[in-house]
C-alpha cells in the first residue's frame, strides 16, 4: 500500500451506447422546401426499450407528417399530434385509425410514437369507486347482509350463507378453537364474552362468513397481557411495491386459512354459543324445515317478528346459558 495506489481524480465511467435514428422529433423545413426533413442521430442507452407498435396500441404523428409536398396544406388549422389505434403491421408501414377524421391511413413506423397511458386524478378515483362497490344481496332483502344467523334463513340465499357458516365452522373445528363446557365448570373469575358474527358478500360474489370473538370486552391486565402484533405499515407495503416495480419483480402472496385460530389461548376465556351454534351442523334437509317455522314468523309478523326472535334467543343463551365454549 503506497501513495501511487490513492486516485486523485474522479474515476471515468464508460457506457457503451447504440446509435439509433429518431425521426419523431424532427421539425419540418421552411415552406420554400418541398424535401423531407433530414433524420437526426441520438444516443439511448441499451437498457431503454421502446414499447412495441402493434395492433391495438395508442400513437401518435406529428401532423406536418401528412402535408405531402406542400408544406401546411394539411397541417393548418389542426393541433400538433394526430392521435389514433394501430389496426395492422406490414414491415415498416403501420396502418392507423386516426381519432381526428376516423379514417385509416398509413404511417411510417419511425415517424410514430407509442402513447403511454398516464392515470390522472379522476380516472384514479373512478377505478377506486368501482373497486370499492360491492356485491348486493337479492332485490327481496331491504338490508344488505344478514346480522345473525336467523337473519340468514329467512332469505331467498339461505343456503349460500349456510354454506359459509359451515365452512367457518369446519375451520374452528379444524384448529381445536373451541370446547363446548358446563356453565358451572367456568374457572372462577374467567370471562365470558360473546362471539361476533360477520356476514358479507366479496366483490367476486363469494358468500363469507367470520366469527369472531369480541376481545375488547376483556380486562387488560387480567385476561390478556401484551397485545402486540407484527403487522405491515402502509407506507411499508408502498415502499415494497415501489420496490418490486421497479426491479421488473413479481409480487406474490399466500394466506393462511383461519391464521387467527392457530394460537393457543394462555388465560382462561370463554364465549357464549352463537346463533347458529346447533343450527349449522344439522343437513340442509332438517334446515329447511326449520326455515319453514322461521318463515312463518315472517309472514305473521314480518321482520320485527324475526328479530325479536332473535333478540329472545340471545338473551336466554346469555342469562341462562347451560353451556359455554371455552376459547383453546
Amino acid at each position: 500500500m503506497g501513495t501511487e495506489n490513492v486516485l486523485k481524480s474522479k474515476r471515468r465511467v464508460e457506457v457503451e451506447v447504440d446509435e439509433v435514428v429518431d425521426t419523431y422529433d424532427d421539425e419540418p423545413k421552411s415552406s420554400s422546401s418541398s424535401e423531407a426533413p433530414a433524420a437526426k442521430k441520438s444516443k439511448k442507452s441499451k437498457s431503454l426499450k421502446e414499447p412495441k407498435i402493434e395492433r391495438g396500441v395508442r400513437v401518435s404523428i406529428k401532423t406536418w407528417r401528412f402535408d405531402g409536398d406542400e408544406p401546411g396544406s394539411y397541417s393548418t388549422g389542426k393541433p400538433e399530434l394526430l392521435k389514433g389505434t394501430v389496426v395492422s403491421k406490414k414491415g415498416m408501414m403501420v396502418k392507423v385509425l386516426w381519432d381526428i377524421d376516423k379514417e385509416i391511413f398509413e404511417a411510417h413506423m419511425s415517424h410514430l410514437k407509442v402513447l403511454k397511458f398516464k392515470h390522472s386524478l379522476t380516472s384514479v378515483m373512478a377505478i377506486l369507486a368501482i373497486g370499492s362497490i360491492l356485491q348486493k344481496a337479492p332485490l327481496d332483502q331491504k338490508s344488505s347482509w344478514p346480522k345473525d344467523f336467523y337473519d340468514a334463513m329467512v332469505r331467498s340465499d339461505w343456503r349460500r350463507w349456510v354454506e359459509a357458516v359451515k365452512k367457518e365452522n369446519d375451520g374452528w373445528r379444524d384448529n381445536g378453537s373451541t370446547e363446548e363446557v358446563n356453565f358451572e365448570d367456568i374457572v372462577q373469575g374467567a370471562r365470558v364474552i360473546p362471539l361476533g358474527e360477520l356476514f358479507t358478500i366479496k366483490r367476486d360474489g363469494k358468500y363469507k362468513f367470520r366469527q369472531y370473538a369480541m376481545g375488547n370486552l376483556l380486562r387488560a391486565g387480567k385476561d390478556f397481557g401484551d397485545t402486540f402484533a407484527a403487522t405491515v405499515s402502509g407506507d411499508g407495503l408502498r415502499w415494497f411495491c415501489s420496490l418490486a416495480c421497479a426491479c421488473g419483480k413479481e409480487i406474490r402472496g399466500w394466506d393462511a386459512t383461519t391464521g387467527y385460530l392457530q394460537t393457543k389461548q394462555r388465560i382462561p376465556v370463554y364465549a357464549y354459543c352463537p346463533s347458529h351454534y346447533h343450527y349449522s351442523d344439522l343437513s340442509y334437509e332438517e334446515l329447511a324445515k326449520f326455515r319453514t317455522a322461521m318463515l312463518g314468523i315472517l309472514e305473521k309478523d314480518g321482520m320485527d317478528g324475526v328479530r325479536k326472535f332473535s333478540r329472545d334467543m340471545k338473551r336466554e343463551s346469555r342469562s341462562r346459558p347451560k353451556t359455554v365454549l371455552r376459547l383453546l
